[in-house]
């Protein structure tokens, strides 16, 4: 087996709440800080490294970053930053041996939903968890896909059948996508 050199952007977490509602910028300003900046430090210290060993740089996004989840504003703007930072940074590498992908992970079998805060900053706690169901894909399945997709160099990977048609037909009729957006989130237990 050979010895991969990956730099994972995996970072993340989100707030659950509407814009308006929030009190202050400064979970937003937080959630961007971890999500996309976190990235971008994580990003810049290990290229030099990444360059020398024909490296992979990984970034672990959400579906979010293709289609928009209202009252997390703060999550799906990180999300998207770092689908447009990584795309460039692709182009940037494109001859040096380094190669990104760029990962749209759906609903995975984690902790994120119990952590989501509120609008005063408080997680949700576990009782945010119960989203997921037995289809939910679980944290070592994810990850697996994840080793494989980079060590493949694919350019980005969608992990889910939703997450492939979604974008596409919200192309066609992005009201109808939004709406149902809107009714997932709204019945979730972690808003």
């Amino acid at each position: 087996m050979v010895a991969l050199t990956l730099s994972v952007n995996n970072a993340g977490f989100g707030v659950g709440a509407r814009f308006a509602n929030l009190p202050s910028l400064a979970l937003f300003v937080e959630v961007l800080n971890t999500n996309f900046m976190g990235s971008v430090y994580c990003t810049y210290y290990a290229l030099p490294h990444l360059k020398q060993t024909r490296g992979r740089i990984v970034a672990v996004s959400s579906l979010a970053a293709k289609v928009p989840l209202p009252y997390y504003s703060s999550y799906t703007a990180s999300k998207y930053a770092m689908a447009g930072f990584f795309d460039v940074i692709r182009m940037e590498l494109e001859d040096s041996g380094v190669s990104v992908t760029t990962v749209y992970p759906d609903f995975v079998a984690t902790r994120f939903a119990a952590n989501v805060r509120d609008a005063g900053g408080c997680p949700r706690g576990q009782d945010a968890a119960r989203r997921y169901s037995e289809k939910t894909m679980t944290a070592q399945k994810c990850a697996r896909l994840i080793v494989e997709a980079a060590a493949a160099r694919r350019r980005e990977v969608t992990l889910s059948t939703r997450g492939r048609l979604v974008p596409w037909i919200r192309l066609l009729a992005p009201g109808v996508v939004d709406k149902i957006a809107k009714k997932v989130v709204l019945h979730s237990p972690s808003t």
